[in-house]
């Protein structure tokens, strides 16, 4: 029997990862910006739940409004892990702009485009959306690396790294909390599990972790330095950042 009841395992595996995610951001002073900049725009993806909840999985909450607290939270977790797995090793090359009137309009655009596809996927019968879903997240990350083939390290990286620790995560939560994979509807899912975990949830931890990292290496303007242009590239991010 775990100690935390049921109601409350998804709040507080929420809060887990939102203290670590804020532990890396104090220690990691040159991607600390980004980091809570990718938590924060990545919070209007809770609204991801009103196509899969109770389709997909159907969550216990504190506190519903229309979505719940934790969703809000949630994402605001995955979306700031994204961005540390997907620079992990392009940490020292990667330049960033932080223009606003640039940011604001790429980011409104993002969130139309993510509109327009969740509007097109709640057309779908509710225990396929998931599926619709995990197809748009792999597709994100091919067509920005395609835009930017220099990239590639984020969504490449970006993938192994969320889903080992995604899955790792995951895992430890169905051995400390025996219960809390019932949550999820088995009638809808594929079936195979891994140590619990149902497979769709590995696969979007795999998944989201590139999409969004390139995402906002989209809103962002990111670019990977190489040699000779990592001073040049330096000096146009430093430009374009206000109070600068």
């Amino acid at each position: 029997m775990s100690l935390v009841p049921l109601g409350f395992q998804y709040l507080v595996g929420t809060l887990i990862v939102l203290a670590a995610l804020a532990v890396v951001a104090a220690l990691w002073a040159s991607q600390r910006r980004m980091i809570v900049v990718s938590a924060l725009l990545a919070t209007p993806h809770a609204l991801s739940a009103l196509l899969v909840v109770p389709y997909y999985w159907k969550p216990p909450s504190i506190l519903m409004i229309g979505i719940a607290l934790e969703d809000v939270l949630f994402m605001m977790g995955v979306g700031g892990w994204a961005w540390v797995y997907a620079v992990l090793i392009v940490h020292n090359r990667i330049v960033v702009s932080f223009e606003a009137g640039q940011m604001a309009r790429r980011y409104l655009w993002m969130l139309l485009a993510c509109g327009a596809v969740g509007a097109a996927i709640a057309q779908l019968p509710g225990s396929q959306r998931i599926y619709a879903i995990l197809a748009f997240m792999a597709v994100v990350p091919v067509i920005v690396v395609l835009w930017r083939l220099e990239l590639w390290p984020m969504a490449a990286f970006g993938g192994i790294f969320g889903a080992v620790s995604y899955t790792v995560t995951m895992t430890a939560g169905s051995m400390i909390w025996p219960d809390f994979m019932g949550l999820w509807r088995a009638e809808n899912l594929w079936g195979p599990t891994i140590a619990g975990v149902p497979i769709e949830e590995l696969v979007w931890g795999a998944l989201y972790g590139p999409s969004w990292a390139l995402a906002m290496a989209f809103v962002v303007d990111a670019r990977v330095a190489d040699g000779g242009t990592d001073r040049n590239l330096r000096s146009r991010a430093h430009s374009k950042t206000p109070g600068r």
